[in-house]
């Protein structure tokens, strides 16, 4: 008995212990612990997938009036644009505007055919809020024979063109060819009424190969016919210059230099007194000076 009660208490003993402490002081029975640890396990993992199901969510903000505004007048400018660009489509398009032969005017053409001036002015076909005065002027231009031009539109597709030819000074004979010519140059189209001057070249293309001879030669030319309309046939050669046939049958030099008129005056009291003094003459050189002259 006593060995019993060394050793230590016995199990009974114990419990009756333990009742008779408070129940604060009283240690849960093991289960206990055990389902208590379980719960809050499981009420902590519920709470984390609650916590990661209720991600916060971005509210939706909705515009403003004044950006709904802005919006509103963009779409309208859009609309207004779209509008404009399909009536101008439209009007482009519009077979009312187009221009053709029956609504063009052309004036003052009498050498150069309306056909050709029509053809090259290419306002054939062209909506007439497209053309431009200035481009249809400088194509006419550019036909030989015209000197100026003059272009008018008008609604709804009317086109007026008036021209201004070169009047034609002289029918140039070259080598193999002959051309017309205006007192600037420009060549004339060979129909109509031929030009009132002659110019045979029997220069040998050297005329041809010199635009500043060419340009004096004709300058000389429109002198002549001021001053001797009766005289319509020239001949220019390389020793020559510009001479012509006179009526009494010889020829009379005149060169490309100095006064026509006084050189003109000079080979008519020549070839007076070499008439009156019973000469054969073939040739009267007036080429040097209006003071000097030269005959054999």
């Amino acid at each position: 008995m006593r060995g019993q009660a060394k050793g230590g208490k016995r199990k009974g003993d114990q419990d009756d212990v333990t009742m008779r402490q408070p129940a604060w002081r009283q240690a849960p029975s093991q289960p206990r612990k055990r389902s208590k640890r379980v719960t809050f396990t499981l009420q902590r993992n519920r709470n984390k997938k609650g916590l990661q199901s209720r991600v916060p969510v971005p509210a939706i903000v909705l515009p403003s009036r004044e950006v709904v505004a802005n919006w509103m007048r963009a779409a309208s400018l859009l609309l207004v644009a779209a509008g404009v660009a399909f009536g101008l489509l439209y009007l482009l398009r519009w077979p009312v505007l187009a221009v053709s032969p029956a609504s063009t005017q052309i004036g003052g053409a009498q050498r150069i055919a309306k056909e050709i001036i029509y053809e090259q002015s290419k306002v054939d076909g062209r909506n007439i809020l497209v053309l431009e005065t200035r481009e249809v002027i400088s194509r006419v231009r550019h036909i030989p024979g015209i000197a100026k031009a003059a272009v008018h539109l008008r609604l709804p597709n009317q086109v007026i063109i008036d021209v201004v030819e070169h009047a034609p000074l002289v029918a140039w004979q070259g080598i193999t060819t002959t051309v017309w010519l205006a007192a600037d140059g420009s060549q004339v189209p060979q129909s109509g009424v031929v030009p009132p001057l002659r110019l045979i070249d029997v220069s040998e293309g050297l005329l041809d190969k010199d635009a500043t001879l060419r340009s004096l030669v004709l300058e000389n030319l429109t002198s002549l016919h001021a001053l001797r309309p009766e005289l319509s046939e020239f001949y220019y050669g390389r020793a020559q210059g510009l001479y012509y046939r006179a009526a009494q049958g010889w020829d009379v030099w005149l060169g490309e230099t100095g006064p026509l008129d006084a050189k003109l005056a000079l080979a008519d009291a020549a070839g007076r007194d070499l008439m009156q003094q019973g000469r054969q003459v073939e040739v009267i050189d007036v080429r040097r000076n209006d003071r000097e002259v030269l005959w054999r």
